[in-house]
């Protein structure tokens, strides 16, 4: 059975705001009877915990609606009638794209882009368009979805003078492709387009402080970058590293290596089913609910999360490889193989699972401390790559990056051995010791220097493996003047 909930928010005269939740069967009762700007008493309701994510305000508390809760108008015209809450982008790119709750922005439309589609792996097809917003703090960018986009459109479309104050209330942020922004809320997320408020007044006042130019037109935002090709994501983007160089590094980022499957965790399950939003959902009957999305629905879809051991010889790690990657390393859905899995029940995993085994890999990963916690220490792949010319190619720069000997070109003909050098000559680099004392006597005057044989040159140097300090050199005496009569 599905569960559906309206939710709104209020406010008070003492312009605070919170939640209140009606459920499925009481929404014909308030539907029709309540107005956005109207004002009630509001009696005999019940109050819970405001928990879970996407929170429509930041109170402890809500509302819920029950048969017996009455809505009363009245006259009060002391409550304003947004009741907003700004954030700003320097405070949104501090959650690092995680925040439980939405937020209200306000900023400088300065550009857009053209509305693309956004296709899911299971053929769902989703108009998308991005903005460009810019306040005091910064800029960032805004993702909106479905029939957002022809209000915006239409808005765009309306003569104007220079760039207008948008105010965007009712988005959560979210993180895409490591870059923080926001996005709106199906059916909730309302725009208010170059308002006649005091808010809106003081933040021109604000930009005009900070010298922001507004009268500039509306720009566009550049097409969407096409796929970084396989061999700049391996070769010139990220840092190359071997396993153990992987695990003992304390940097966070992206890192790419190469390493051979040696096992399939078999103590997870290697699918999972999912919301369009990609998180893990619970089956409630024939039903599933998204928590995140706080959502129930029929058509969710399975996607894969893989746990493999990899190995290059010297270390031995755990990564994690979800939907995309998985499809791009088996040519295979998940869905294929699930339906497949349940027909051979009699095998842990189907048997292109199986195969990875002793497959070697290129693998660009996530590492990040949040990520390692997340999957249980294991590291995240962003892409993999089973090209064998690549791989030779990557090892062999891999083994030039981290070069086991030192090269040093030659400063003279000869060797000490008397062997010609000829180019630049390998030799493994040892401790070398300390020299504590050289004494040398100088050549003699009026004697050439190029004599091979020349007694007068003499050294003597002594090696020690201590740091002991050379020994203070005696004074000599100073030279009386002699007085000859």
């Amino acid at each position: 059975m599905i569960v559906c909930i309206l939710m709104l928010y209020f406010l008070w005269i003492k312009g605070g705001r919170i939640e209140a939740t009606v459920g499925k069967q009481f929404i014909r009762k308030f539907d029709s009877c309540v107005v956005e700007g109207e004002v009630y008493k509001v009696t005999d309701f019940a109050i819970i915990k405001n928990l879970g994510k996407f929170r429509a305000t930041s109170h402890g508390f809500k509302l819920v609606f029950n048969a017996t809760t009455k809505l009363l108008p009245t006259l009060v015209g002391s409550i304003p009638f947004h009741g907003l809450s700004f954030l700003k982008t320097s405070d949104i790119m501090k959650t690092k794209g995680h925040s439980d709750y939405l937020l209200d922005y306000m900023g400088i439309l300065t550009a857009v882009s053209d509305e693309m589609t956004m296709t899911s792996r299971d053929g769902r097809g989703t108009r998308l368009m991005q903005l460009e917003l810019v306040d005091e703090t910064g800029e960032i960018r805004c993702a909106i979805f479905g029939d957002l986009i022809d209000v915006v459109a239409g808005l765009l479309a309306l003569p104007r003078v220079g760039l207008p104050v948008v105010i965007l209330q009712v988005v959560r942020v979210n993180k895409y492709k490591g870059e923080v922004g926001i996005q709106n809320v199906m059916n909730a997320t309302k725009i208010l387009w170059e308002p006649d408020i005091p808010e809106a007044i003081q933040f021109k006042q604000e930009l005009a402080v900070h010298e922001v130019e507004s009268d500039l037109k509306v720009g566009m935002l550049p097409k969407s970058k096409t796929i970084v090709p396989l061999r700049d994501d391996f070769f010139k983007l990220y840092p190359r590293k071997t396993l153990c160089q992987l695990v003992e590094t304390e940097e966070e980022g992206y890192f790419t290596t190469v390493a051979t499957i040696s096992k399939i965790c078999d103590d997870y399950p290697w699918w999972y089913m999912a919301c369009s939003c990609m998180r893990a959902v619970t089956q409630i009957g024939v039903a599933y609910f998204c928590k995140d999305c706080n959502l129930h629905m029929f058509n969710a879809m399975p996607r894969y999360k893989l746990k493999l051991d990899v190995s290059d010889g010297d270390d031995l790690v755990r990564l994690v490889l979800f939907d995309g990657e998985a499809v791009d390393l088996l040519n295979r859905s998940c869905k294929e193989l699930v339906i497949q899995s349940k027909v051979e029940s009699d095998c842990d995993f189907p048997e292109e699972i199986s195969m990875l085994v002793g497959k070697e890999v290129l693998f660009k990963v996530e590492k990040t401390a949040e990520a390692s916690s997340n999957f249980d220490g294991s590291l995240k792949v962003k892409r993999v790559c089973s090209d064998p010319l690549l791989i030779d190619e990557y090892k062999q720069r891999l083994c030039e990056d981290t070069p086991l000997k030192q090269k040093f070109a030659p400063f003279f003909p000869k060797l000490g051995n008397g062997e010609e050098s000829s180019g630049t000559k390998e030799i493994k680099v040892e401790s070398c010791s300390v020299i504590t004392e050289i004494d040398v006597t100088p050549l003699s005057y009026g004697q050439p220097s190029n004599t091979p044989d020349a007694e007068s040159i003499i050294s003597k140097r002594e090696a020690t493996q201590s740091l002991e300090p050379a020994p203070e050199r005696k004074r000599r005496a100073k030279v009386k003047p002699v007085k000859f009569e």
